[in-house]
């Protein structure tokens, strides 16, 4: 049996084991980063936890819709069954007050579905179960040119910074086109970034020029998998390959370990090809969109 719980009806024990026992287990649906993305949230919920698919929603205009909250990637179905069958039955039991959907599935190979619209997305990942120099060897020409340009200046690499950093270098950012570093944005990932710090599920790097923090990195960790969430680099830094050593520094230190780097990803080529300079290939999910509003007010939601 399926159910749709409120977040205050959620079993938090019984959720986290799920998503932490799940082969597709991954950090953005962890009841604790949820609570921090999301206004709203609750689940669909098979069994006693057997499977979960998470949903976030909020309202505007009265209109009330599922949506892809800022710092995740992607809901879907987690837990023991999450094949196409699986996945056909919990969209089944969507809540019908939800007529407008709009979130990413972790998903990649799922039936048709009548009404709902699917986008293919990508992340870069690589498997970090090699030796360095079986992973570098994968690396491009441009790469490496750009990690000589970083040794030829003398960098060095560090820990010793606070998250915090990282959200002022984006506050600098935040008029910047394309680009929603609002405050409340900004608010959130410093708040995410300290209840994963409290949890202990997080790696920092960064790069000195001398005294100077020139580029900083902030991982993320769990089921075997870490997570690059979010960097900067100040401009001395982009002109000489900081960011590129400082991943390149990061990948060997957990080379050899039976995880998964993932980059984050992005389907911005020029952002996707910096990560795939590492060897780093594509990983597919879904992106859904469904829009059942009443046609005067269609609109709104387009």
């Amino acid at each position: 049996m399926i159910r749709f719980l409120k977040r205050n009806e959620i079993d938090i024990a019984r959720w986290d084991r799920c998503i932490s026992e799940a082969e597709n287990g991954q950090i953005f649906v962890y009841s604790y980063y949820m609570d921090v993305c999301c206004k709203h949230w609750g689940a669909l919920v098979k069994g006693d936890y057997e499977s979960v698919f998470p949903l976030a929603w909020d309202q505007k205009f009265g209109i009330s819709y599922l949506y892809q909250p800022h710092y995740t990637r992607h809901f879907g179905v987690y837990g023991k069954s999450n094949n196409k069958e699986s996945f056909a039955e919990f969209m089944a039991k969507q809540p019908k007050q939800f007529n407008y959907i709009d979130y990413s599935i972790i998903q990649n190979d799922i039936a048709a579905i009548a009404g709902i619209r699917t986008e293919e997305k990508v992340h870069q990942q690589l498997s970090l179960g090699k030796t360095i120099d079986e992973i570098r060897s994968k690396y491009s020409d441009n790469l490496k040119r750009n990690l000589k340009k970083a040794a030829a200046e003398s960098y060095t690499t560090t820990t010793d910074f606070s998250h915090g950093i990282i959200i002022e270098e984006f506050r600098k950012l935040k008029n910047e086109k394309d680009l929603d570093y609002s405050e409340k944005n900004l608010s959130t990932l410093s708040k995410l970034m300290q209840v994963l710090s409290d949890k202990g599920v997080t790696h920092k790097m960064g790069v000195l020029k001398g005294d100077e923090l020139i580029a900083g990195a902030f991982f993320m960790e769990t089921n075997n998998r870490i997570i690059y969430l979010k960097g900067f680099s100040k401009e001395e830094g982009k002109k000489n390959g900081a960011m590129h050593l400082l991943f390149d520094q990061f990948i060997q230190e957990h080379a050899g370990e039976n995880k998964i780097f993932d980059f984050g990803g992005s389907n911005v080529a020029g952002v996707a090809r910096f990560y795939k300079n590492f060897g780093a290939t594509d990983s597919v999910y879904l992106h859904l969109h469904q829009n059942k509003l009443p046609k005067l007010i269609r609109w709104i939601k387009k």
